[in-house]
């Protein structure tokens, strides 16, 4: 399929500088954009691919994060009447 599309000068500039830092055609840039902003389960794919990877550096640094997540939110919710995450 062929389509036309009219840009900006400026939206034209900031595609050619992108395409350029991607080492693609301003045309082929905007093909790929499309095409990852069109895939249908761009999330789910990126979950299975996180879940797949059983890395168990990464995984224990995902732990210490969520750890570190729940404290911060704790502190928030210490000056409310709010339930709090962690026992």
């Amino acid at each position: 399929m062929t389509i036309q599309i009219v840009l900006t000068p400026s939206t034209e500039q900031i595609l050619s500088k992108n395409a350029l830092q991607h080492g693609m055609q301003p045309a082929e840039y905007a093909t790929y954009l499309l095409e990852q902003t069109l895939q249908p389960a761009t999330g789910v794919a990126l979950l299975e691919q996180w879940i797949a990877n059983n890395d168990p550096e990464d995984a224990a640094e995902q732990a210490q994060t969520f750890a570190e997540l729940q404290v911060q939110l704790d502190q928030n919710r210490s000056h409310s009447a709010r339930k709090l995450f962690t026992p």
